[in-house]
């Protein structure tokens, strides 16, 4: 359901009532008379009522009887009346009154009660909808998102639905925000927890409207992802469509959403003036730090084209002209649609002095964006190689898709209740795709940007600047020029996914391929050395006589996602010294630090064996078996969480939970300091790794001593040479799995410098997992939300370090690839896509640092050193 306003025009009623319970002409917890009902769905219903006491006339949303007994639909019903509650605006409906229902026990929500039409029934009555009107609609919603920002509450269901044009006083109109049902309130911890904020069996917000960071499940989305609906909102007034509507599928929704520019708005709105089509491109802009920071940046860009105001009046709610709406190209049906020609653009006010933007909002800056010079007048058009700072931008690459996503369509639930839309209609977590028929669309030039975060060129790791570069793989191309890096601090964004929604994926992205001849030698002459010519690749091991194979190309945009490793991560929490590493070492292969003294980290982390140790599950103390297959430890200080259900930050806070495990290494604190403490080296070696510390052998300093040398095992390899701009570091072979594994859709979860280890996601996405015996991260939070989500994990090394997926229930890495395919894409994968991805994968297998990992000679013990205790 929708905020306080009806469903049909001007506020007339429906001669319907809900189904579960009949409320017209009783009263509602002895204070609201129900006078009629606006508008119902599955969630409930909204009836305009009577306050008995002050006769004033407000809207009423009850819940059904049934959905009341949901713990989430009751905590969404609850956030909205808190978020809405805390925000005092012209521009966002306002809630007066909540409470439950003394003879029915329904709960209800009192708003103010509107007249008018929400912008969905605008365009379905107007259509496309002149630029200064359009303009005026978002201004005055930037006014509502400011007020809400301040109160650090995010809306996060920016949609036509939920911006409601109410008539005023002298026929103007004022936009309100309605329905704040999936807001957050970012100063309260409490009222969302980190794993619900990043579980995908319930999409927060509706698909065609969320931002990139949303459709991952980010855990810091801030304002800026209100900003990014607000701006497909703009772009579907301006053009009559959304930019991403031909998707076919919630998973090729949302791999576009997070990996592919949104079309400039002038190819299918060619009325539209550049200045216009600027705000739009800049709040469309997949990187955040490219957005509008801040509300108040995206109104005072409005201001600017808007020097009479923002005032709505009733004469201005017209449809655009026809003259202009004939330019309006139908939708493209082709694969490879070329843009309509563009007109000089015509202002929306030509009087007009510029003013500088405005300033930034608090929102936490992951790393440095240029700085944005004040906005051209509207009267002076500019190319799209001229955005002021930003440096030189192309216009972005259509998207042309053959399948349309309905924009009804709203948030869906795993039970299957949807939220209320304009239509009715919702979406069950039951699997199914919209538009199964028809022709899988293809894609000329993809693109997949990432979201980086950093410096806009390097980052610092150990003390030494890393440039991170976009690689095309086409011989005799200049050198590549470096990219965005990506920080630690947020998770990696790239072309990933909700944690959602792999879905349908991207469709046939283009795969090109030049042909050369190899270069002859003379009759008799010794052979050249291995050379391939311009746009030619030699296979590895070929000769000079053999034809070299032809280079595969890949586009540098899919790279965007992608880092190298880096050879060391550290913390501020534990600066790293030679002596806290040596420490660290000594630690992780000592079996002292278990009950029996039989069990070390290396003993289920073997670090000769990439950090896997192959069992199904590891054997731990007294021979118990573990409930989840252990993961390696290479890499993993770069993971933005730590074990299947995410429970630890880092590679410190994840030490101690092995030690201290009664079914792993049974250790207590006291049994494991006194073991410490009485071996005389580890003494000396805890005093000189821990130099202030007066009592040095500590749980926590043993954590930080493992926890350091941990921060150097990275597997560094020919991936990482690769995105280095080594481009005979894979074989065509590799490079072709690769282009396999971004267009079946694997990369909306695997990204970034491990492949992976950035998110969480539901298992069992698309198709359910036939396995639920272990519950994921709702073993933890007890939340239906967090059903089967598990970590994603890292693709590093993944050939080695069998057998695959939480329970090790998988020994072959095709048939994970076919399973992945199955239940996360909704895909049967044939088997040469099968063999093509597997390739690649086997090419992210690392070097394994030998001398760092080497055994280290051991302390002996002391004549007090515990013994084992057998059980």
């Amino acid at each position: 359901m929708r905020g306080a306003r009806s469903r049909q025009r001007s506020g007339d009623r429906v001669d319907r009532t809900m189904t579960d319970i009949n409320l017209i002409n009783t009263t509602l917890d002895q204070r609201y008379l129900i006078l009629g009902l606006l508008g119902e769905g599955g969630m409930g219903a909204v009836y305009e009522a009577r306050h008995l006491g002050t006769g004033r006339r407000v809207a009423v949303k009850v819940i059904t009887s049934k959905l009341a007994q949901d713990d989430a639909v009751m905590a969404r019903f609850e956030r909205e009346a808190r978020a809405a509650g805390a925000i005092e605006s012209e521009h966002i409906a306002s809630v007066l009154d909540s409470g439950r229902d003394r003879a029915t026990g329904l709960p209800f929500l009192v708003m103010e009660l509107l007249s008018g039409e929400d912008v969905d029934q605008m365009l379905r009555r107007l259509g496309p909808l002149p630029p200064e009107l359009a303009l005026c609609i978002v201004a005055q919603a930037c006014m509502g998102l400011i007020k809400a920002h301040d109160a650090r509450v995010l809306h996060r269901d920016i949609k036509p639905a939920n911006l409601f044009l109410a008539r005023r006083d002298r026929g103007e109109y004022a936009v309100k925000l309605l329905d704040f049902g999936v807001a957050k309130i970012q100063a309260d911890d409490s009222f969302e927890s980190h794993q619900e904020l990043t579980a995908t069996s319930n999409l927060i917000g509706s698909p065609i409207y969320m931002s990139p960071e949303q459709a991952r499940n980010m855990k810091d989305v801030d304002g800026r992802t209100d900003l990014w609906s607000l701006g497909i909102v703009l772009f579907k007034m301006l053009a009559g469509r959304t930019p991403y509507r031909n998707s076919r599928g919630l998973g090729e929704l949302i791999v576009a959403i997070c990996s592919t520019p949104a079309p400039p708005i002038q190819s299918l709105a060619p009325w539209v003036t550049y200045e216009v089509g600027e705000i739009v491109h800049r709040a469309l802009q997949i990187d955040r730090n490219l957005r509008f920071q801040s509300a108040e940046e995206m109104l005072e860009e409005c201001r600017i084209l808007l020097p009479h105001g923002f005032s709505i009046r009733e004469d201005m709610l017209q449809p655009l002209p026809e003259s202009l709406q004939a330019d309006m190209p139908p939708p493209s049906r082709s694969a490879h649609p070329e843009a309509p020609t563009r007109r000089p653009p015509t202002p929306v006010h030509t009087s007009r002095t510029p003013t500088p933007g405005g300033t930034s909002r608090g929102w936490p800056d992951n790393g440095d964006h240029p700085t944005r010079r004040p906005p051209t007048p509207v009267a002076t058009p500019r190319s799209w190689q001229d955005h002021g700072d930003h440096g030189a931008r192309r216009p972005p690459t259509p998207v042309a898709t053959p399948r349309s996503w309905p924009e009804h369509v709203t948030a869906f639930s795993q039970s299957g209740q949807g939220h209320l839309s304009q239509s009715g209609h919702h979406l069950s977590q039951s699997g199914q795709h919209l538009g199964q028929s028809g022709q899988h669309p293809s894609h000329s030039s993809p693109v997949i940007r990432g979201l980086p975060d950093g410096p806009p060129s390097s980052r610092t790791v150990a003390g030494t600047s890393v440039p991170f570069q976009k690689t095309i793989i086409v011989a005799g191309e200049p050198p590549p020029a470096a990219a965005r890096p990506r920080s630690k601090a947020a998770p990696l964004v790239a072309a990933a996914a909700l944690v959602a929604a792999t879905g349908a994926g991207v469709g046939a992205w283009l795969v090109q391929k030049t042909t050369a001849a190899a270069p002859s030698t003379a009759a008799g002459a010794a052979p050249a050395a291995p050379m391939a010519p311009a746009g030619t690749e030699a296979a590895p091991g070929a000769t000079g006589a053999a034809q070299a194979e032809p280079a595969v190309q890949i586009d540098p945009e899919r790279l965007a996602s992608f880092n190298p490793l880096p050879a060391v991560v550290t913390s501020s929490n534990n600066p790293l010294t030679d002596e806290k590493i040596l420490l660290g070492r000594m630690l992780f292969y000592d079996a002292r630090l278990s009950k029996n003294h039989d069990l070390s980290c290396n003993s289920c982390h073997p670090l000769d064996r990439y950090g896997a140790d192959g069992a199904k599950v590891s054997i731990g103390h007294a021979h118990q078996s573990g409930r989840r297959n252990t993961p390696s430890v290479y890499n993993s200080a770069g993971f933005f969480s730590l074990m299947w259900d995410g429970r630890f930050d880092s590679v410190e806070d994840q030490a101690n939970g092995p030690m201290m495990n009664p079914s792993e290494m049974a250790m207590t604190p006291v049994r494991l300091e006194a073991t410490l403490r009485s071996i005389p080296d580890y003494v000396k070696a805890f005093g000189r790794a821990f130099p202030n510390d007066p009592w040095p052998v500590t749980v926590a300093n043993t954590a930080k001593a493992i926890g350091a040398f941990e921060r150097k095992l990275f597997t560094r390899g020919r991936w990482d040479q690769f995105l280095e701009g080594e481009r005979d570091a894979l074989t065509n072979a590799e490079k072709e799995g690769f282009n396999t594994f971004v267009e079946v859709g694997c990369v909306t979860c695997h990204f970034g410098p491990h492949v992976g280890a950035t998110m969480f996601q539901k298992l069992g996405l698309v198709r359910s997992w036939p396995d639920t015996m272990d519950r994921g991260v709702f073993e933890i939070t007890k939340k239906q939300a967090d059903f089967m989500v598990f970590r994603v994990p890292t693709l590093r090394n993944v050939a080695a370090t069998g057998p695959y997926f939480h329970d090790g229930s998988i020994s072959s890495l095709e048939e994970a690839v076919r399973l992945m395919g199955k239940h996360q894409l909704g895909k049967d994968l044939a088997d040469p896509q099968v063999a093509q991805i597997v390739v690649w994968l086997k090419s992210l297998t690392g070097e394994l640092p030998k001398e760092y990992i080497a055994k280290p000679a051991l302390p002996e013990s002391g004549p007090n050193t515990p013994k084992a205790v057998a059980d």
